[in-house]
């Protein structure tokens, strides 16, 4: 059976093109025939990307295309060339108010251990003065808390100090080296990094321990060259020599030269600028 919509679209083609009818009557036939339901053309349907929604602008700024329904802005924001810290032309912020003082990037910060503090720990039974101190130790007795770029050993209270200690730290004064070796210990002042010091107070978190960094800048080499502050880079022929009231002399670390020179040299220098010093004021003499 043929429906409705068959007919009647048979019906009007007839009417407008009897031609198209004589044609495809024969093949309407057979369509018949072979029992096919209805015509093609009702069944024709729209493809879905043939057409789209119609673009609602300006409502609203959730829909992404409010105020200026998308057609963006005129003028110095249209190429987005305006940095976030731009403020219009007028004198920004950064260069409005003057800057004071700055933050030294070669300033260390040193925990500063004086050593009465440290004879105060050794007699509460909290140091073992007989074996070598370290870092690890003066953070797990909860002597110096906070460490970050290491300890650095101070003199203050030095009269206090009655035990001779083996001490490693970053950094020392030369009073308080000076009094440890008076009571017949030693202070040795050790380079470290970020890492090395990290490894050498946690070393339950590393699976393999980093080996010992040596200082790369000068200043650094230089400092821990130094005997007068227990470098542990000093020559064997810089040992200082004891000076006046058990004092280390200065002497040995000439720095001039930058070099660390024996006592004897020093001393031959020492010499021939006081002969020079006594042939001038003689000539003055002479002439006066």
């Amino acid at each position: 059976m043929l429906r409705i919509s068959t007919v009647r679209t048979v019906v009007f083609t007839a009417v407008r093109h009897p031609r198209v009818v004589l044609l495809g009557a024969n093949n309407l036939q057979k369509a018949v025939q072979s029992k096919r339901h209805g015509s093609i053309i009702a069944n024709l349907r729209n493809v879905p990307s043939s057409y789209s929604k119609k673009k609602r602008v300006g409502r609203g700024p959730s829909s992404g295309k409010g105020k200026t329904s998308g057609r963006g802005s005129k003028g110095q924001k249209q190429k987005e060339s305006v940095q976030p810290w731009f403020e219009g032309g007028q004198t920004p912020i950064s260069k409005l108010f003057p800057k004071i003082g700055f933050r030294s990037r070669i300033k260390k910060d040193y925990v500063q251990l004086n050593l009465e503090r440290v004879q105060e720990w050794i007699d509460a039974g909290r140091l073992d003065s007989s074996e070598p101190i370290t870092m690890k130790h003066l953070l797990d007795s909860r002597l110096c808390r906070g460490i970050k770029d290491g300890v650095k050993l101070l003199g203050n209270g030095s009269e206090k100090l009655t035990v001779p200690i083996n001490i490693t730290v970053s950094a020392a004064s030369r009073n308080a080296v000076a009094r440890v070796r008076e009571l017949g210990g030693t202070v040795t002042s050790k380079y470290y990094n970020k890492l090395t010091l990290r490894a050498h107070l946690h070393p339950e978190r590393f699976e393999r321990v980093p080996l010992d960094a040596d200082p790369v800048k000068k200043r650094n080499v230089f400092y821990y060259k130094n005997p007068d502050v227990g470098g542990y880079l000093t020559p064997p022929e810089a040992v200082p020599s004891t000076g006046e009231n058990g004092w280390p002399d200065r002497r040995v670390f000439f720095v001039k030269r930058k070099k660390y020179l024996p006592p004897a040299t020093i001393d031959l220098i020492r010499k021939k600028k006081l002969s020079k010093t006594a042939s001038k004021s003689k000539l003055k003499a002479k002439r006066a």
